[in-house]
């Protein structure tokens, strides 16, 4: 479905770029839903990106070619061309963050005070976000705060909650995962075990 795999290209692209949210499951693209085989402004932008991508990989110095090559090697890799219709998690964007840092401090290596600003804002992103890291059940809260319509996100949640002891929690945000999507068997099953 290459429809598909240049939306997720661009999704990924997009979380790249400014990751607006974190979280372990995203909730674009992780049901097949019929809008997401059709054309429209995500698409376009994703095939707009490809090719920028292959004119600055024409035309860029060295160093930058590298960076976007890495960038779009493991970004092509998860843009669903392996599996159809996989579903999207922040976690496969991160090497291809790696890339898209040395080509933009190639262009940054002359301005150290514009390095600083952006890395201290990465740093202030990073430092507001470790916390969620704190346990599993914050891990959790954290993933389903950023997605609250996210079954997995509640399925999980609950998961986390019945291993810190907190039963009554698990049982009422499986209950809420069920509610959430009736197809979603995982927090049914969670339940009756």
């Amino acid at each position: 479905k290459a429809i598909i795999m240049v939306k997720t290209f661009w999704y990924y692209v997009r979380l790249i770029v400014w990751p607006r949210r974190l979280g372990l499951f995203h909730v674009w693209g992780y049901h097949f839903e019929e809008p997401i085989e059709h054309i429209d402004l995500d698409f376009w932008a994703g095939a707009v990106a490809l090719i920028s991508y292959t004119v600055f990989i024409l035309h860029c110095p060295p160093p930058v070619q590298f960076g976007l090559i890495w960038a779009l090697v493991y970004l092509i890799v998860f843009s669903n061309l392996i599996t159809a219709q996989q579903f999207v998690s922040e976690r496969y964007s991160f090497i291809s963050t790696l890339g898209y840092c040395i080509a933009i401090a190639y262009y940054l290596q002359a301005y150290p005070i514009i390095s600083a600003f952006l890395i201290g804002l990465g740093m202030m992103r990073i430092w507001v976000h470790l916390p969620t890291f704190k346990n599993e059940v914050t891990f959790y809260e954290s993933n389903f705060w950023n997605f609250p319509t996210s079954e997995v996100a509640m399925g999980n949640l609950g998961v986390a909650y019945l291993n810190h002891g907190l039963g009554g929690k698990a049982v009422d945000t499986w209950n809420q995962a069920s509610a959430q999507n009736r197809l979603y068997d995982v927090p049914f099953y969670n339940l009756y075990s």
